[in-house]
């Protein structure tokens, strides 16, 4: 069974330990076993994955400052290990061709450790997990440190007011800093400034340490203090977990000593100088392009982030009101809000396009609804000229603060576009996280956008008498490459069972995102004991695009890989064109979709499951293409109305860019659909069909397919009476023996009108003689009445169409192929 994640245990930093090398060497033990009982594929399995284990506790994590816990007599008695457990695993699999393959373990801590140390390479820089402050630089206390990595870049407006670089002589912490004090410079870090300034009126209001924190070296109190030789280490919470990034006390300054980064009126502190400075280094430096304040605080503070979209037709500001306002006064909530391209004036406050805003106050008195938001920006100017004024450069002529800018919630709805919040991951009692990485697939192609979805299972592990709230972050790592053009997404199923994500509802539509984080807020029901999620990746360029995804929850919870491993995989490419692009089942032209055949084949004499196969169907697409797949009961036959058809199971709602339903179904033929949510929809897409037992798939002849086709449209009028009603008949004249297909809808199409055809040989005078077809009784099919391959020789028939009711005007479409002959025909 796959390795599982304890919600209150699952490590963030994976390293070796003595107990997992004591539990490989129990695996292999038991792996012995095993082979002997003949029982192969659980042997091999066992045998593989202990030596993987093995091979990772060998060798330390070069991303770590900490010793291996593995001494070098260990490494060597590890590796020996590996290589007699995979050397057990090749015999096996040379005397078992068909041994059940090893599904790559997300949740190992080798490979956890692995992917953590891929991506501790930003930018080329290499950025090591925090363990511990490092020690002080050898050599002379006296020595000024220089960032061996050197200065960072600037901006344009930087470079042309530098005069240069100047370790500042402001003390490094200030017990009075308020928000107020912090100014933002010519730069794009308006973010930035935005995030440190609400950790700084956090920190005022509940005596916290956020963002001053995470500046090294510190007192006893852990409060920041100046370093001896101008070392200072930042702990960022960068691509899955706490690592240090290294920064000189180099700072850019102007000619009269204005710093040329974020800084503080009367220059009360040099911490958000530092901070931003270690921040920005890893971003690129000070010529940033931008973000937002969401991004900026989880990477400052490992708080969880979340993007409203003020302006998305979803957002309801009463709702959003009550949860922020008792959040942020309980201090659980930071919050910034960004403008738009054109937010206009507010009273006499010029506001400035695509800029963040601190979020400092939400009070709610007398039914007003105040949100007081500060502009760092603002004072740019005011404290430049201070500052000459002064002749002391820095902001230390500017003695009294603006105020913050005081608006309705109501206003503030209709003037920003989004809100950033980001909230105290402490809320939640169990947590869980994994990182892992997105590869394609072998039916991909590197060149061209591809997808990659990868599943874990959410089990609570305690009884619910209420509804609990889960929380899902999924967030792509950042490498500073411009190749990595990529989406994400995170979709959440509720089941009934931890292995399946075909049983019950999506938590919500999930969209795709080119922001790192995307967040997904779920209710278990009391009902429930299981959740999917699917970890979803689409776009072009890193072949191998690491990720972490973290799970929050009110209830205990294990956070686990699917344990279905599939012996039989296969790939098939579809599209969907004008000819094929049918729409979901309310449509008449959802017949037109893409099927396929799919064949179970029998298992083998005792190996097979008496509950039947295991079976799982992906389709994978554009994340702009709503996706669904379903297998039903249709023989390999083409399905025309799956709602007149047993469904063995779906993949739920249509979501974008891909659909996943899971089943065990005994041996026999299927028919498999793929279909988009509207009719002519146009996109590519890539079916994987995975079965524990071997299997053919083949794709179902559109109707019609190979055949002569000719299309008439007629109505009827309504007029008659039950006894003579009048209608329409057309006289076919077929040349030669043909097989013949006829389908009749209406026009528009409806469920509520049953119709019927039927085909006769036609005597004298237009009349029938007898009937030799018909499409059964009336049906209210909305894919319409249907004579199917009816054997005809040569000579004249009658076509008749018929409706339920005498007195219904209503116009209908006759479809008819053939065989061997184009069909003449006319309305008599």
């Amino acid at each position: 069974m796959p390795p599982r994640a304890s919600a209150s245990s699952a490590p963030q930093n994976p390293s070796p330990s003595l107990e997992e090398a004591t539990a490989a060497e129990a695996a292999i033990n038991r792996a012995a076993q095993l082979e002997l009982a003949g029982k192969y594929d659980d042997a091999f399995r066992l045998y593989v994955t202990s030596a993987q284990s093995l091979l990772h506790l060998s060798r330390p994590s070069p991303t770590s400052t900490a010793p291996s816990s593995a001494s070098p007599a260990q490494q060597t008695r590890y590796k020996a290990l590996a290589k007699r457990a995979l050397d057990r695993a090749e015999k096996i699999k040379a005397h078992k061709r068909d041994v059940r393959p090893v599904a790559r373990e997300r949740l190992s801590r080798a490979v956890q450790a692995a992917v953590l140390d891929r991506a501790a390479t930003v930018r080329g820089r290499r950025y090591p997990l925090w363990d511990t402050p490092a020690p002080s630089p050898a050599g002379e206390q006296s020595k000024e440190y220089d960032d061996p990595d050197g200065l960072p870049s600037l901006s344009p407006v930087q470079r042309a007011a530098l005069a240069g670089w100047l370790r500042p002589p402001t003390p490094v912490h200030s017990p009075t800093l308020e928000p107020c004090d912090l100014v933002q410079e010519t730069i794009t870090d308006c973010s930035v400034v935005a995030a440190l300034t609400v950790c700084v009126e956090h920190n005022r209001r509940f005596g916290g340490r956020l963002a001053l924190g995470s500046l090294f070296p510190q007192d006893g109190q852990g409060l920041p203090v100046p370093a001896v030789q101008g070392k200072y280490e930042v702990r960022l919470v960068l691509n899955g977990a706490e690592r240090r990034v290294e920064v000189d006390d180099r700072l850019p300054v102007r000619q009269n000593g204005c710093l040329l980064c974020v800084s503080t009126r009367g220059k009360k502190a040099l911490w958000p100088s530092l901070v931003e400075k270690a921040y920005l280094k890893v971003m690129g430096g000070y010529d940033f392009e931008g973000s937002n304040g969401s991004i900026d605080l989880h990477a400052i503070t490992g708080w969880i982030p979340e993007h409203l979209r003020i302006v998305d037709a979803k957002f309801q500001r009463e709702k959003a009101w009550r949860r922020l306002r008792r959040a942020f006064n309980d201090g659980k909530c930071l919050m910034t809000v960004g403008t738009g391209k054109s937010p206009g004036v507010f009273r006499e406050h010029q506001l400035t396009p695509y800029h963040a805003y601190a979020v400092i106050g939400l009070e709610d008195e007398e039914h007003a609804r105040t949100v007081s938001l500060w502009n760092p920006w603002g004072r740019r100017a005011e404290i430049a000229r201070a500052a000459e004024d002064a002749g002391t450069g820095g902001a230390g002529g500017l003695t009294r603060p603006e105020g913050p800018i005081r608006m309705d919630w109501d206003d503030l709805c209709g003037i920003f576009d989004s809100i950033y919040l980001n909230w105290d991951p402490g809320i939640f009692p169990d947590k869980a996280v994994v990182h892992s990485a997105w590869q394609p697939n072998q039916a991909q192609n590197g060149e061209e956008p591809w997808t990659a979805n990868h599943q874990y299972n959410v089990a609570f592990t305690g009884p619910s008498s209420a509804e609990t709230e889960v929380w899902v972050l999924l967030t792509r790592h950042i490498t500073g490459t411009e190749d990595d053009q990529s989406f994400i997404a995170g979709h959440v199923f509720h089941a009934a069972e931890a292995d399946s994500v075909s049983v019950g509802r999506p938590s919500l539509e999930a969209t795709y995102t080119d922001s790192p984080h995307v967040l997904v807020r779920t209710t278990r029901f009391h009902e429930e004991s299981a959740l999917s999620v699917i970890a979803s990746r689409h776009g072009t360029g890193i072949a191998d695009a690491t990720y972490t995804l973290s799970v929050f929850s009110a209830s205990p919870f294990t956070l686990s890989e699917p344990t279905h491993v599939f012996s039989f995989s296969q790939w098939v490419d579809g599209e969907f064109t004008a000819a094929t692009a049918g729409g979901n089942g309310l449509h008449p032209t959802f017949m037109r979709n893409p099927q396929y055949a799919l064949t179970i084949k029998p298992g083998a004499i005792g190996a097979t499951n008496p509950n039947g196969a295991q079976l799982r169907l992906s389709v994978h697409g554009s994340k702009d293409l709503p996706l669904h797949v379903q297998v039903v009961w249709g023989r390999g036959e083409r399905v025309f109305d799956v709602r007149q058809t047993k469904i063995i199971k779906d993949s739920g709602t249509y979501n974008y860019g891909f659909g996943l339903c899971e089943a065990q179904v005994r041996a026999g033929t299927y028919s498999v659909i793929v279909s988009s949510f509207e009719p002519e929809t146009l996109g590519q897409y890539k079916l994987q069909v995975e079965c524990s037992q071997s299997f053919d798939i083949k794709p179902i002849p559109q109707e019609g397919a190979g055949m002569f086709s000719k299309r008439l449209q007629g109505q009827w009028n309504g007029v008659g009476s039950e006894r003579t009603s009048q209608k329409p008949v057309y006289e076919l004249v077929l040349a030669k023996s043909t097989t013949l297909t006829v389908r009749l809808q209406l026009v528009p199409p409806a469920s509520i009108t049953p119709i019927k055809v039927s085909l006769n040989v036609s005597a004298n005078h237009g009349k029938p003689e007898r009937e030799v077809a018909n499409s059964g009784s009336f049906s209210d099919s909305i894919a319409g009445a249907l004579i199917q391959n009816v054997r005809l020789d040569s000579g004249t028939y009658l076509l008749i169409p018929f409706i339920i009711s005498a007195h219904v005007e209503a116009e209908f479409a006759i479809q008819m192929y053939s065989t061997a002959c184009s069909i003449k025909s006319r309305q008599l």
